[in-house]
């Protein structure tokens, strides 16, 4: 039970954490209101943020961030590599998106 406790002490701590960024991904791209219900939520506990990588981001360049909200963003990146291959990444992509959101954010 400690751990769970320490746990859950830290990840409250990292919602605080206005230079602390949570990257939320779904090979679907189906989680808009999830994201936008999360980022609700951590706004009530913290200035923490939110990134959520999407490949079917419309006009979005890969590795470019978007703005939602103060704590929200949107990054672009080309393709997600399927769950049973994850090691097959689009690492430039991801490394754009990396550079990119600590400009932004």
């Amino acid at each position: 039970m400690d751990k769970i406790n320490y746990l859950i002490n830290k990840f409250k701590n990292s919602l605080a954490d206005e230079n602390k960024i949570f990257v939320v991904k779904n090979n679907g791209n189906n989680l808009d209101d999830v994201v936008l219900a999360l980022a609700n939520e951590f706004k009530k506990h913290g200035n923490s943020k939110i990134l959520y990588v999407n490949s079917d981001a419309g006009n979005s360049k890969p590795g470019e961030i978007t703005k939602l909200t103060d704590n929200l963003f949107v990054g672009a990146i080309d393709r997600f590599a399927d769950y049973s291959r994850a090691n097959e990444y689009s690492r430039e992509d991801w490394q754009a998106i990396i550079d990119n959101a600590v400009k932004v954010m």
